[in-house]
């Protein structure tokens, strides 16, 4: 309980200050495979697959320890709506001019009625949820210029898209 307590001050502090970024290179194959590798004991614990398709992604410039937290948090939500012996995707590619990151789950989809307030603070429909995981990982998102889109159809799962420009412009952070 207490960890549990310690997890929702630590979000709700995350997202009450704004991020600072600190970018740099990052090879986004690996960023993928690692958030799945810390992934794979809570879904093995569930019952759940996680699978990694990262291949070509290639390399940008974002701050790893902020997009690490935003790849976790959408991770752990695919995996909480993703019902024993389902799956997790996680894929990334080079995509125009920049880089997209999917999460894909094939849980129980989001409620057509939940979609536009999954990313306010404090909207959640999990029984131990705090509702700061997806407002603090869309705020990641956008201080990295990036976009973070939503495909979800109830009892057809969910694919969550992170969308981060590149070259110059996704070099600023």
């Amino acid at each position: 309980e207490t960890q549990r307590i310690d997890r929702i001050v630590q979000q709700f502090l995350e997202y009450a200050r704004p991020p600072r970024l600190a970018p740099e290179r990052v090879d986004l194959d690996a960023l993928v495979g690692d958030a799945a590798g810390r992934a794979r004991s809570r879904a093995e614990s569930r019952g759940v697959r996680v699978e990694v398709a990262a291949p070509g992604a290639g390399t940008a410039v974002v701050d790893p320890a902020q997009l690490r937290q935003a790849l976790d948090n959408l991770v752990r939500n695919a995996i909480d709506a993703t019902p024993e012996g389902g799956q997790v995707s996680l894929c990334a590619r080079r995509e125009g001019g920049g880089h997209a990151i999917e999460v894909r789950d094939t849980g129980r989809g989001i409620e057509p009625d939940h979609l536009p307030r999954i990313f306010d603070l404090y909207f959640t429909t999990k029984a131990d949820g705090t509702g700061v995981g997806l407002a603090v990982t869309q705020q990641i998102v956008t201080a990295h210029g990036g976009t973070i889109e939503v495909d979800s159809r109830p009892g057809a799962g969910t694919t969550m898209t992170v969308r981060l420009p590149g070259g110059e412009e996704g070099e600023r952070g």
